[in-house]
């Protein structure tokens, strides 16, 4: 409620407009946008923010052509004491590449209209503090427009990268421990933008991405089959064989294979997901076990290790939080992605997307007519 939308790519921004959300709606991000995608943003309304020095020339061209001005905004990077400082997207606040496409707006005579500045400092901030920096350098850059060229900005989007409550995996303490509470990112951004009088603070957009979606994502899969790791009893070789080293697994153990793998979970080359049994069990003493993936990858591997009681083939576990960009960036890649269903609050079960199947794989598939019948050839 109350919402707009951000998307990245012309893809995102059919997606946004299929939805029902208007074009004057909508902020156009993103290092790559073509002529034909720009023309239908401005057509639409959208606010276009603006990545590079290509993109500005382009708006530029178009504003004249149709002899129009088009708002923009632009996107900047900048140090905030994060590292990697992502550099890759928009103009340089410190070393004034963005005050640079700033001068070069104003000198397009109005064509170009800037209505706001934007930043994106990285993914999974643990640091509040990094946010009111970014916000006083925007702060600062808006000032200089306000004082040199008399413009009121309407806007600063302060972009995402707030944390959910997902662990990473060299983190020796779990997610509820490390993660600050969003008041204070709110505190933090807060602080920087009262600085200005009332009447100067600008709108202010934020992306709350992975900290809005993440968590209310679950995943439910099935124990396909049960392993023991480790050998059972000494071995008696011959010949050369014989000579060489034994290898000798990393863990003894149990291992579960269940029918879900890293194709679906992407995110967990990052993160840790937390696994329990979908349902109550006995009281049972608990074990380290390894997870693997469904995919024929040894590197399909979930969790390397986690604490779960005695199970069966059939035995269900859950997965969680898994609601931010699994779904999104997964693949097929050798076996067919779950159906997706969403849980009312009042406990109503809705499909949202249905489960693949072979028919749905092949209807982007084409083979050429010659090597189907290679004697018409």
């Amino acid at each position: 409620e109350g919402s707009i939308a951000e998307v990245v790519s012309e893809f995102e921004y059919e997606k946004a407009r299929w939805n029902g959300v208007a074009g004057r709606d909508i902020i156009f991000n993103g290092p790559h946008k073509t002529r034909a995608g720009l023309e239908l943003a401005i057509s639409e309304g959208a606010m276009i923010q603006v990545d590079n020095w290509d993109e500005l020339l382009l708006l530029d061209t178009i504003a004249k052509e149709q002899n129009r001005s088009v708002d923009i905004a632009i996107r900047c990077w900048l140090d905030a004491g994060i590292q990697p400082v992502w550099s890759k997207f928009g103009f340089g606040v410190e070393h004034g590449e963005a005050w640079r496409a700033i001068r070069r707006i104003a000198e397009r005579k109005g064509r170009l209209r800037l209505q706001g500045l934007h930043t994106h400092i990285g993914t999974y901030i643990l640091e509040p503090n990094a946010y009111k920096v970014a916000a006083e350098k925007l702060i600062t850059l808006m000032e200089r427009c306000r004082e040199t060229y008399g413009w009121s900005l309407r806007y600063l989007n302060l972009g995402g990268g707030f944390p959910s409550l997902s662990t990473l995996h060299y983190s020796y303490q779990p997610a509820e421990q490390v993660v600050p509470p969003i008041e204070k990112y709110a505190e933090a951004i807060a602080s920087a933008l009262n600085t200005l009088p009332r009447d100067r603070r600008p709108r202010l957009y934020l992306e709350s991405g992975r900290a809005l979606v993440d968590e209310a994502g679950y995943l439910i899969t099935s124990i396909v089959a049960v392993k023991q790791i480790g050998a059972s009893g000494p071995i008696t070789l011959a010949g050369k064989a014989a000579k060489a080293p034994a290898y000798m697994p990393e863990s003894n153990g149990a291992a579960y294979v269940i029918d879900a793998g890293i194709n679906i979970l992407y995110s967990g080359n990052w993160y840790r997901f937390n696994v329990k049994p979908a349902k109550a069990q006995r009281e049972s003493a608990q074990q380290p076990v390894k997870l693997y993936g469904c995919l024929c990858m040894n590197i399909d591997v979930i969790r390397e290790q986690v604490s779960l009681p005695a199970m069966t083939t059939g035995d269900h576990l859950v997965m969680h939080p898994v609601g931010a960009y699994n779904i999104t960036q997964s693949m097929q890649f050798i076996t067919y992605r779950p159906a997706v269903v969403m849980i009312g609050l009042d406990g109503r079960v809705d499909i949202i997307r249905e489960r693949e199947d072979l028919d749905y794989v092949q209807r982007l598939e084409r083979v050429p007519e010659h090597l189907l019948n290679p004697s018409r050839s």
